[in-house]
């Protein structure tokens, strides 16, 4: 595998190559200097793309269980001089080990379909709230319902509409829905 394969996610459990990850990074309109907590951020690559984004004045929290995926995220990082990507080892079903109210947009990436239960789902939604900065933004990209040749079995995907429930019954306020193709994007945002 090259090392370009390796960023943008070939041969890792990674969305990237599914969509035009440009396009979601345009909607989300990532300004200099602002701060984007990656949850569940795999091999890195939708990190990366923000950190380049967002300048050194930003900062990135990358936030996996998977350790071994965070150190080549690290290694890759630092190859890349985007010393504003923080990677930690955390589990997205715990509480964040990020402070009350110091993230501008929260970034869940194909991930919240493996939260099989409802309430576990809806306490990442509030765990994001909580982190989130008034009008910060909950950006979640999920797999459209229908069988593809890729990601989850159709049962586990959710509608956009369930995404919607989920952001408002945690107090976010709904701004937009975009549609990927084969996935969508809901951003919600912290009032």
């Amino acid at each position: 595998m090259t090392a370009v394969e390796r960023r943008q996610g070939f041969g890792h459990p990674c969305s990237f190559h599914i969509h035009d990850p440009e396009r979601i990074f345009d909607v989300l309109d990532l300004k200099e200097g602002t701060s984007f907590l990656d949850l569940g951020c795999g091999t890195g690559a939708y990190s990366r793309l923000a950190a380049r984004r967002i300048g050194p004045s930003g900062k990135v929290f990358a936030l996996d269980r998977r350790g071994d995926l965070l150190r080549s995220l690290r290694d890759e990082a630092a190859e890349e001089g985007l010393t504003q990507l923080a990677v930690v080892v955390a589990d997205i079903t715990e509480p964040l080990p990020v402070a009350d109210e110091t993230v501008d947009v929260c970034f869940l990436c194909t991930v919240l379909h493996s939260f099989r239960e409802e309430k576990d789902r809806s306490a990442l939604f509030g765990e994001m709230r909580r982190v989130l900065k008034s009008g910060g933004r909950a950006a979640v990209v999920e797999c459209r319902k229908g069988r593809t040749d890729f990601g989850p079995p159709e049962r586990w995907r959710l509608s956009e509409e369930a995404v919607d429930d989920l952001a408002v019954g945690a107090g976010l306020r709904k701004v937009s829905t975009t549609d990927l193709g084969l996935t969508f994007l809901a951003l919600h945002e912290k009032t």
